[in-house]
């Protein structure tokens, strides 16, 4: 018996709170596989970008505190997915986050992709660890291109450099 969800919570899931002003994300329906063929959970992630972080998980962003890590790379750089998975949610306008795609990798553990310019995959394809998922552009006005990473488990974020291998 298939099951499904309504994947339209981004809000909720990346703040952990209910938005205060409305906003609407895009609903994509999901197959999610039965109870005991979940995807397995990686002991450890790849990095999504061969860049640098410009900004640490914790630290105080326009008066935000970040709950991922912000990762400045070339324009026109390859986003890959840091672990074997199922694309869980894709919006193109995210208010806050732009261009942004989920990834879940099973053991409700999750990795989040944002502000990139360009997304290669669709809600509910398998992707395998190292498989470009999106491209990096400069945005508009905001002059260098950086990718926003976080990795939540059961849609808490965590540290994402305990999960990152060594460079």
């Amino acid at each position: 018996m298939k099951s499904y969800i309504i994947i339209s919570f981004a809000l909720f899931f990346l703040t952990g709170c209910v938005a205060r002003e409305y906003h609407r994300t895009s609903a994509v329906l999901v197959e999610v596989p039965p109870v005991g063929q979940a995807l397995s959970a990686p002991l450890s992630f790849g990095w999504p970008v061969n860049g640098q972080i410009t900004e640490p998980y914790g630290s105080l962003k326009d008066g935000v505190t970040l709950r991922g890590v912000m990762i400045e790379a070339p324009a026109g750089s390859e986003v890959v997915a840091a672990g074997a998975g199922r694309v869980s949610f894709v919006d193109q306008h995210l208010k806050g986050y732009g261009k942004t795609l989920i990834i879940e990798h099973g053991g409700e553990l999750h990795t989040v992709y944002a502000r990139v310019s360009e997304i290669l995959v669709t809600p509910g394809q398998d992707v395998q660890a190292g498989q470009a998922i999106a491209r990096m552009a400069a945005p508009a006005g905001l002059g260098r291109p950086v990718l926003y990473f976080e990795i939540r488990k059961k849609s808490r974020p965590e540290p994402p450099l305990i999960y990152l291998k060594r460079r």
